[in-house]
């Protein structure tokens, strides 16, 4: 079983343009999961301070997380980054976990900073 290390890893930056926040999980065995999420000074803290429910839990049980947390933006956040982790652990896209492709192509649009 893989379960998050201690320590999870939340970064802030460009805060000074768009407020950004990355987490990173790892594994004891060195799988990452990744995400981003809005990242003011507040949001930073509340993840910082979840980051210890997140740790040593098992990564497929989101639901029980997502219920002690109760603010989306946090619980959103740690949630993709366990989608991330348990992609890697089965060498799956997260789209695979997620129920399958829907279409081949997606528009976008993207920002630069």
């Amino acid at each position: 079983m893989h379960t998050v290390n201690p320590g999870c890893e939340i970064l802030g930056g460009h805060g000074n343009v768009a407020a950004r926040a990355i987490v990173r999980l790892t594994t004891a065995d060195g799988f990452v999961g990744v995400s981003e999420t809005y990242g003011n000074e507040q949001v930073i803290s509340d993840l910082n301070r979840r980051s210890k429910l997140v740790e040593r839990m098992d990564p497929y049980k989101r639901k029980p997380l997502e219920l002690q947390i109760r603010d989306p933006m946090t619980s959103n956040a740690f949630e993709t980054a366990l989608y991330g982790l348990n992609g890697r652990v089965h060498g799956k896209p997260v789209y695979s976990l997620l129920g399958g492709v829907v279409r081949d192509k997606v528009e976008f649009s993207g920002y630069l900073f």
